[in-house]
């Protein structure tokens, strides 16, 4: 692991880390002139010619994204074959960080945290922009306790076709659709990861749970079986409603807008 604390990145200085996932590093960095603090993600990966002019591309698709719920690109740059978005800073933290995993939320509080979250995704959607990795890590706080989508990422850098094979595990395993661990995401897929949230923010634990590899038979025979099967036990109930997997499943046949699906009845 390199660490690049001290670096010049741009027009940024390196200061610290803020955190290291599978795909990239997150430092946070001062701007040389402005004296501006900024979250700077260091994408692991090196691009080839063609592949920076996809990025570049991409890039400038997710700095037009401006939504309350989703944190603003501000910039992106390539520093020798090294992509590297230059986001606004959250110093709130995660939802993660405030919930610990194993935490139940209350009712209220999930209602408006997916509400949120979804509208961040149909808006994302709307551009075209899968979001791919949406866990409660990707979920910063703001400075009035709203919930930021962050950690676009993998929207940047999605498979070329001829690399598919090599690149179709991109995101989290725990919360990936079952569609994106067979290389095929699509809009449904953000909101298949919202239903798994849903129902760890609800019940305290995922739907699956155990080592990553062993977890992938379950999840990719989910979409099948969700409309017969119900999901694991949920101690607190349901009240007669679906478990908010088995919805997101089923709605992956018939997909009409994440906001639609996280509408409270």
């Amino acid at each position: 692991m390199v660490n690049r604390v001290g670096q010049q990145l741009g027009n940024y200085r390196l200061i610290r880390s803020l955190g290291r996932g599978g795909q990239a590093e997150v430092y946070l960095g001062e701007h040389r002139y402005l004296q501006s603090y900024a979250a700077l993600k260091v994408l692991l990966t090196s691009l080839d010619d063609q592949r920076v002019e996809q990025f570049l591309a991409e890039a400038q698709t997710l700095v037009r994204l401006a939504h309350p719920s989703i944190v603003r690109v501000l910039d992106f740059t390539v520093e020798q074959g090294t992509p590297v978005l230059i986001m606004d800073y959250a110093p709130a933290g995660t939802m993660r960080h405030r919930y610990p995993a194993g935490t139940s939320l209350s009712l209220i509080t999930v209602v408006s945290s997916v509400s949120q979250i979804a509208a961040a995704l149909q808006y994302a959607h709307s551009h075209n922009v899968i979001h791919r990795d949406v866990k409660p890590e990707n979920l910063l706080l703001g400075p009035q306790g709203q919930i930021l989508l962050s950690d676009f990422g993998l929207a940047v850098l999605a498979p070329s076709p001829e690399s598919i094979g090599n690149q179709a595990l991109m995101g989290t395993i725990p919360y990936m659709a079952p569609e994106q661990l067979h290389g095929h995401p699509s809009f449904a897929s953000d909101q298949y990861t919202l239903g798994v949230i849903t129902y760890e923010w609800l019940c305290g634990k995922r739907p699956f749970t155990g080592p990553e590899w062993p977890l992938i038979y379950p999840v990719c025979h989910a979409s099948s079986s969700a409309t017969a099967e119900p999901c694991g036990p949920c101690e607190r109930g349901s009240g007669g409603a679906a478990c908010p997997l088995q919805e997101s499943a089923r709605a992956v046949r018939e997909y009409t807008g994440v906001c639609v699906w996280a509408r409270p009845c």
